[in-house]
C-alpha cells in the first residue's frame, strides 16, 4: 500500500492491574528498564467503520481514475490508440465501444474523445480516400454523441419541416412535387435562421477542431468537405433521407456553398448556410468542463468498468502502447483488495 494511505493508530496499553496508561506514563516506563513484563497490549476487536472504508476506497479509485484521465486525454493519447487497436478491432466488440463512451460521457468529456478519434482516422485514412465515411470507430461514437446530446437543433429545423410535409401528405416520389421544392427550401432556410442560436456549442467545438486537423494534414478543400460531411450530411440533413429526392435536391444546393464553390452575399436567401460555415470554421471556445473533487455514482461505476476491462487485457494493451510502458503497467497492475488490506492494517 502506498505511503500516503498508511495509518498511525495509537493503541492504548494497560498495566497488569487493569489500569490504562497515558502517553506520558508509557514513555516513562519505556525509558526505565525496557521491561514489558507488567505491560500487556489491549486486543484489537474493532474493524474500520463503513464510512472510513468508503472514504479509503474512494481515495484509491479517484487516484486511478485521475491517472486514467491524464492518459486518455494526452495529445494523440497512446492509451486511447492502444485501446482502439486492441479492443475495437472488429465490429462485434460493441461492448468495448460502450465502455469507452460511457466512461467519457460520465465525465462530460465526450467532445474531447471525438476529436482524438477523428485525429486517428485522419492519420490512418489513405490520402486518396474520403474522410469520415463508413462505419468507423469515430463514426459510431459521433452518431452516438449526436443522438444523445445534439438532437434539439435538428428537431427544430429538419425534423419540424419533415413533420409538416408528412402532415400535408407530400409525395416525394411524385414528379409534380418538384414544383414545391423552392418554397420548401425557403421555409427550411427560415427555420435554420431562427434556430441557429441553439446549435450545441460543444458540437461546434468538435467539428472546428476536426476542421483544423484536416486543414493541416490535407488542405482547405478537404477540410470544408469534412465540415459538409460531419455537420450537414451526417447531422442536419439526416431526417430528409426519408424523402430521398428532396434530400438530393437540398444537398445539391448546400454542398457547393459549404465547399466554397459558390459565393453567397449577405442579402441572399442562402446566407444562413454561409453563416453556419463561418461559425464552424472560425475559432470556437473549448467546452467548459466543471472540475469535480468527488466522484459521482456514474463516474465510479464507469471507472470500475474501464479498469476491469483494461486490466483483463493488460498484456495486449501494453504490447500496443506507444508511450511509457511502465506508467501503464503500474496503473493496470493487479489491484490490492483494499478492504482486506485495511482490515489487515487494523489487525496488526
Amino acid at each position: 500500500m502506498c505511503e500516503e494511505t498508511k495509518m498511525n493508530v495509537f493503541l492504548p496499553r494497560v498495566r497488569s492491574d487493569g489500569s490504562q496508561m497515558g502517553r506520558s506514563a508509557m514513555s516513562e516506563d519505556d525509558d526505565s528498564d525496557g521491561s514489558s513484563d507488567n505491560i500487556v497490549s489491549s486486543p484489537i476487536t474493532r474493524v474500520p467503520s463503513a464510512p472510513f472504508q468508503r472514504t479509503f476506497r474512494s481515495h484509491s479509485l479517484n487516484a486511478d481514475d485521475a491517472m486514467l484521465q491524464i492518459l486518455f486525454l494526452a495529445p494523440y493519447s497512446p492509451l486511447l490508440k492502444s485501446y482502439v487497436r486492441t479492443l475495437l478491432k472488429t465490429d462485434c466488440e460493441n461492448r468495448n465501444i460502450d465502455v469507452l463512451m460511457n466512461y467519457f460521457t460520465a465525465r462530460k468529456l465526450l467532445p474531447q474523445l471525438l476529436q482524438t478519434l477523428a485525429k486517428f482516422e485522419v492519420e490512418q485514412t489513405n490520402m486518396c480516400n474520403p474522410l469520415f465515411r463508413g462505419n468507423t470507430i469515430f463514426s459510431k461514437t459521433y452518431i452516438f454523441y449526436l443522438n444523445k446530446h445534439c438532437s434539439d437543433f435538428v428537431k427544430e429545423t429538419s425534423s419540424a419541416l419533415l413533420d409538416f410535409l408528412s402532415a400535408i401528405q407530400f409525395d416525394d416520389k411524385s414528379s409534380a412535387s418538384t414544383t414545391m421544392y423552392s418554397s420548401i427550401v425557403s421555409t427550411y432556410l427560415s427555420l435554420l435562421n431562427e434556430s441557429k442560436r441553439i446549435i450545441p456549442k460543444n458540437l461546434l467545438w468538435v467539428i472546428h477542431g476536426i476542421y483544423k486537423v484536416v486543414l493541416i494534414k490535407r488542405n482547405s478543400t478537404e477540410a470544408l468537405i469534412g465540415v459538409n460531411t460531419l455537420f450537414f450530411m451526417r447531422y442536419l440533413l439526416i431526417p430528409f433521407m426519408k424523402m430521398p429526392n428532396l434530400f438530393k435536391y437540398i444537398q445539391s444546393l448546400i454542398t457547393p456553398i459549404v465547399c466554397g464553390k459558390q459565393v453567397i452575399q449577405k442579402n441572399e436567401e442562402f446566407y444562413v448556410i454561409q453563416e453556419l460555415i463561418d461559425i464552424i470554421t472560425k475559432e470556437v471556445l473549448a467546452p467548459n468542463t466543471p472540475r469535480s473533487y468527488y466522484m459521482t455514482k456514474d463516474q465510479e461505476r464507469t471507472s470500475n468498468e474501464m479498469l476491469v476491462l483494461l486490466r483483463t487485457n493488460r498484456e495486449a494493451l501494453i504490447d500496443n502502447y506507444d508511450g511509457d510502458e511502465m506508467e501503464l503497467s503500474n496503473l493496470l497492475a493487479d489491484p490490492v483488495l483494499l478492504k482486506e488490506s485495511v482490515l489487515l492494517k487494523w489487525a496488526k
